[in-house]
């Protein structure tokens, strides 16, 4: 079960992906290298690329925000259980295992996206400091 101080940050990195997608100038060229007067908007494959994964940030907080109200979690002596505090009807098959492996899913999925994206930045501040475009 996710602590509440995970879920935020997904929800202000979900937030911050989606604002640096939108807008197309990343704050992040200053930490990589790129000189100020040679700053441009983001490649659109890139600004793409944060879109998605602001998109899978805040889903993951959704779906940790929904399974936290709908489950409780209780230490017994023989284990751990799971306790169904409400059902949404329109949704029957919303569990506690599938709400989780989605959840881990979309985790590893915006984990990617900023790896990758740090990446590519990288490899931008390469080119900008041999000259190229």
């Amino acid at each position: 079960m996710g602590s509440g101080f995970i879920d935020s940050f997904q929800l202000l990195i979900g937030v911050y992906l989606l604002y640096m997608g939108f807008r197309g100038e990343n704050p992040e060229n200053r930490m990589t290298g790129v000189p100020d007067k040679k700053e441009v908007k983001e490649p659109k494959a890139l600004r793409g690329l944060y879109i998605a994964g602001g998109i899978f940030a805040l889903a993951d907080f959704a779906i940790c925000m929904l399974r936290n109200s709908m489950f409780t979690l209780e230490q017994t002596e023989t284990g751990l259980s799971v306790t169904q505090n409400y059902a949404i009807s329109a949704f029957p098959f919303l569990t506690y295992d599938l709400m989780n492996s989605v959840s881990r899913v979309l985790s590893l999925l915006a984990i990617a996206v900023l790896i990758g994206s740090s990446i590519w930045l990288f490899i931008l501040a390469g080119k900008y400091e041999k000259g190229q475009k």
